[in-house]
């Protein structure tokens, strides 16, 4: 059975569920985690690698501070100011790791995008970003020296509120 498309178009039943569908469908989020992950390396003792689900694995004892980091231009990263996104990680970290989202204004990194970092006292933190004057921002993972991590299959998120 073939159906008219002018039959479609005039039918107010139709009409309606169809534009109720596609304003539902307008509003609906795709949810993607906006973290870029630093390349996997291993620096000061510390093994940083990447699976194949973008978890990580973080292995061994750091012999200095370390940080595996990523810039990237702001309007590369889809990160909006004054919206609300959440950061979290898939599992509690160890004393001495931080996960940090920082935003740099040409002339120095001048504070975290939404107002904290991940660590071992916190392990979600929902905020607004603040972009102001922002040009770059770098996604790090830092490990201060002496401590030792055997991390495996850790999920770093950064997503819209």
């Amino acid at each position: 059975m073939k159906i008219n498309k002018y039959f479609l178009l005039q039918n107010k039943k139709i009409k309606s569920w169809l534009k109720y569908w596609l304003f539902l469908k307008s509003k609906a989020k795709k949810v993607v985690n906006l973290f870029v992950l630093p390349e996997a390396t291993t620096s000061s003792g510390i093994e940083y690698t990447i699976n194949d689900d973008k978890t990580i694995n973080l292995k061994g004892t750091s012999t200095a501070s370390t940080t595996f980091i990523i810039y990237k231009d702001l309007a590369e990263t889809g990160i909006e100011n004054g919206e609300k996104y959440t950061l979290a990680a898939s599992q509690p970290l160890t004393n001495g790791l931080e996960i940090r989202v920082e935003c740099y204004n040409n002339t120095s990194w001048q504070r975290h995008l939404i107002g904290s970092v991940l660590n071992s006292n916190v392990q979600t933190y929902t905020g607004t970003a603040n972009t102001t004057n922002t040009t770059r921002l770098r996604f790090m993972i830092y490990v201060n020296n002496g401590i030792t991590l055997n991390i495996e299959n850790l999920l770093i998120k950064l997503e819209e509120a």
